[in-house]
């Protein structure tokens, strides 16, 4: 899922609270918000408590946003941001449980094997790193969009996801 323009939501009325215009904005950012949320933390609760904390933080500071930005690029940077707060307050890593349930889930093949080696090399990552990762290869997102997200310049965050890629790319060919 990606979370792209809300043109439909009317901010001013989530501002002053309208239950349908609030609704409507967790409903668009719920999809793209939880993907990002549990491809850095690896686990389904904590995106849950973390697309929470965004949508609580993003309606209580909507006045702030700055509406020369997208507002998708503002909720994935909350989004980013409690992520990145999580980790640094549980000073842990935590591991992927896939169980057979989600796995069953999808009609398309499942190839495990893939999908072990990309667990483990987002979970071989740095924070800043891995969320680069996430928001270009996961969500979609542009490094135009990336870079505002995370506050770097576009060819910083070019670079790093390239670096990512060229050593995860020469590990695997040592293999």
């Amino acid at each position: 899922a990606v979370l792209t323009s809300m043109k439909i939501i009317n901010v001013d009325k989530c501002i002053a609270g309208d239950h349908v215009a609030l609704k409507l904005f967790y409903q668009q950012i719920a999809g793209p918000v939880l993907s990002v949320a549990f491809n850095i933390l690896g686990d389904k609760a904590l995106a849950e408590d973390v697309l929470h904390d965004v949508y609580i933080k993003s309606i209580a500071n909507l006045e702030k946003w700055d509406k020369k930005s997208k507002i998708n690029t503002w909720v994935y940077k909350i989004a980013i941001n409690e992520c990145l707060g999580f980790r640094r307050r549980c000073q842990r890593w935590l591991r992927i449980e896939k169980t057979l349930s989600e796995g069953a889930q999808s009609t398309a093949p499942v190839d495990y094997e893939s999908m072990q080696i990309a667990e483990n090399f987002l979970f071989s990552l740095n924070d800043k790193t891995r969320a680069i990762v996430v928001l270009k290869h996961v969500s979609g997102l542009s490094f135009d969009e990336i870079s505002r997200v995370m506050s770097m310049p576009e060819g910083t965050v070019k670079s790093i996801c390239s670096r990512a890629l060229k050593r995860e790319a020469k590990r695997l060919e040592k293999q």
